[in-house]
């Protein structure tokens, strides 16, 4: 079998697509546009990572059933930052955007974590970790 690399599509709801690239882009965020269109935006994090939002009457069709009610969460999804300080620059941008953002405590000297959370009250989890602290911690080489 050929190389392949997985790809993780994660599909988000949103009520206002505009308002949702305009989030997106304030974080810093970039889109793949030939992916874009009426009913969805392709968000970029890497060659292997997609956030997908999806109109409401398109995430449906992905995902029968009934959405989550505005302010709860099924799932908080978790995206590396290079440096605890791109940590809060990224909950900073969040309240910038329109969103909100926690200000949980740093777990000890291990992990940096911020939640923020879109306009549609999507989540992400903006997340530092020193890996070689915590592998040590763990009694594994980095």
């Amino acid at each position: 079998m050929p190389d392949y690399q997985q790809m993780i599509f994660v599909e988000f709801p949103s009520s206002d697509l505009a308002r949702s690239r305009a989030y997106d882009a304030g974080l810093g965020l970039s889109f793949d546009e030939l992916f874009c269109g009426p009913d969805g935006l392709m968000v970029r994090l890497s060659d292997a990572i997609h956030p997908m939002l999806l109109r409401h009457e398109s995430f449906a069709r992905q995902a029968p059933g009934s959405m989550a009610p505005p302010g709860t969460h099924s799932a908080l999804h978790a995206i590396s930052q290079p440096s605890p300080e791109d940590v809060d620059l990224l909950g900073e941008r969040a309240i910038a955007q329109g969103g909100r953002a926690t200000d949980r405590e740093a777990d000890g000297s291990v992990m940096v974590p911020r939640d923020v959370f879109d306009p549609d009250g999507n989540g992400l989890e903006a997340i530092w970790m020193d890996v070689e602290v915590a592998t040590r911690a763990r009694g594994t080489a980095a």
